[in-house]
């Protein structure tokens, strides 16, 4: 019975395939672009992600940034960061 059930599974699958081949489009074309995809909410401002690009190969539909108020830890942080990379990149 199991046997009979993936034989049927891959024979819709073939299926699937030939009816998207005789409409004139590829099985990957079947997935929705990112264009018609709308941009995830509560993650700043998205843009979708250029083609191609790193985070697109890895699987990254948008790009998303969220700009607000800094808090003084943070703050500390991202200068002692900043300050590190500057002692250690000079000459």
């Amino acid at each position: 019975m199991k046997r009979a059930r993936h034989l049927l599974a891959a024979l819709a699958a073939l299926a699937l395939t030939a009816a998207l081949l005789a409409l004139g489009a590829s099985p990957a074309a079947a997935a929705p672009s990112v264009a018609s995809r709308a941009a995830p909410k509560g993650h700043g401002t998205c843009t979708a992600t250029a083609p191609g690009s790193g985070p697109a190969r890895q699987g990254a539909a948008w790009t998303c940034t969220k700009q607000g108020p800094v808090s003084a830890p943070e703050l500390a942080r991202i200068h002692a960061r900043l300050t590190a990379d500057r002692v250690t990149a000079a000459p």
